[in-house]
Parts: structure tokens; sequence; C-alpha cells
């Protein structure tokens, strides 16, 4: 008959679980200074991250927008109010205990653990909303890049020979959607005349491409008429003409 092994040591028992709480409630402290101590490493690699998305969002926010420059803005003090509040974490907390009375101790242990608590998750809460305004502030900032883009307005023309007649090709940035009324004139005995119009509904690319064929001259005025917000603007420009 073989001898079996005691159980004493794999029992779970009293003792087992007593042992497991000691564990978890010393853990309870030494765990979140441990979470505080890689928030702190985060962060201090999300602020050079920051550093670059800032710098980002800014140079691209043209014109620059309140909102965008308050988004951008915003995480400095909320970084610098995280890793303070994070630092504390680390940190021991003044309690206030008589060593012969085992209840004020487990008290006092558990308001520390508690407030260890408090702080860490909002160390975390300020880091994440940081990073919320981070990735509004570069989406606002392109979105108004690209809004500023699409309503710039630019006019291009130039003139080739074609035969006895001129090309004059017109190109250029309008507002989408606009009619705008394209007209070359010409000096005709020292008096303007106008020798082609033609309108254009601009596509949603906002590009305006138009060839117009006329008959040579010296010199040809060319302008773009369209009305925007109850608001007629023009573009002109003076092209010599080929000949």
């Amino acid at each position: 008959m073989t001898d079996s092994a005691p159980l004493s040591g794999m029992a779970v028992g009293e003792e087992f679980w007593l042992a497991k709480g000691r564990e978890m409630v010393e853990a309870a402290v030494t765990k979140r200074e441990v979470a505080a101590e890689r928030i702190l490493a985060a962060l201090a690699w999300f602020w050079t991250v920051y550093s670059a998305s800032a710098l980002l969002g800014a140079a691209v926010a043209k014109p620059q927008s309140p909102v965008v420059t308050a988004l951008l803005a915003m995480p400095i003090v909320l970084l610098v109010v995280a890793y303070a509040v994070a630092t504390s974490v680390t940190l021991p907390v003044r309690v206030t205990f008589d060593p012969r009375v085992p209840v004020q101790i487990e008290s006092e242990f558990l308001a520390t653990a508690d407030e260890k608590k408090k702080r860490l998750f909002l160390a975390q809460g300020l880091m994440v909303f940081s990073a919320l305004c981070i990735a509004v502030g570069i989406a606002v900032s392109l979105s108004l890049h690209s809004r500023s883009v699409a309503e710039e307005v630019s006019l291009v023309a130039q003139s080739a020979p074609r035969g006895f007649r001129t090309t004059v090709i017109v190109s250029g940035n309008m507002p989408p959607g606009s009619n705008v009324l394209v007209s070359v004139t010409v000096n005709s005995s020292g008096k303007p005349e106008i020798a082609e119009q033609r309108l254009v509904t601009i596509p949603k690319s906002g590009r305006l491409n138009t060839v117009l064929t006329l008959s040579k001259a010296r010199g040809y005025q060319v302008s773009a008429k369209w009305t925007k917000s109850g608001l007629t603007q023009i573009l002109t420009r003076q092209i010599s003409g080929a000949g």
C-alpha cells in the first residue's frame, strides 16, 4: 500500500482565503501606484504626440478658427493637471489613526485606497479627454481648410492661334454650383466690345474650364462674373492676342 502525500498544504480553507485576502488588500494600493506610473509614462509620450498634432492643426486651420484654437490649446491644461494628479497617486497619503485600534487602521487604509483610485480615474479621464480634443480639433481644422480651398477663387486666361482665329482658354477656381458668366472683350477702334459670352455652371469640384474661339485681335480682356449670397463678384484678366 503506497503512502499518500499529505494534503495539509493543498487544502483550501480559511488560512488560504485569509492569505488571498491579505494579497488583495495590499494590492489595493500598490497596483494603483503601478498603474499611475504607467499613466505618467503614457502622458510623457502623449505630450510629444500632442505637440506635433497641435502644430499640424494650427498650420492647416486657415482661416484661423476660435473653436480650433480652443480645442488645440485645451489639452495643455488638461495634460498638466493629469500629470499632477497621476503623480499624486504615487505619493503617500496623509492619514491619522490610533495604532492600537485596528478598526481605525482599516478605515484609513480603505480611504487611502479609494482616494488613490479616484485620482487614478481622474488622470485617465483627463488624458482621454485631451486625446478627443486633439482629434476633434484636427478634424475641424481639416474641414475648414477643405472648405476654404473650395471657396478660393482664381481666374487664368491664355490665348493660342488657330488658323485665322484665336482660341482663348479660360480656367480657374470658382464657388461650386455657381453660374459664372465668362466674357471676352476686345478693343475695336478704341471702343471695347464684347466679342463673346458664355454662361458656365461650376461643378462640385469648383473648377472652371471653357474654351472660346474668337477673331484675331491684339489683346483681350477676359472676365468672370458670378453672384454669391446676393453679392456680385468679378475677376478680370488681360491677355495678349495671338497673331
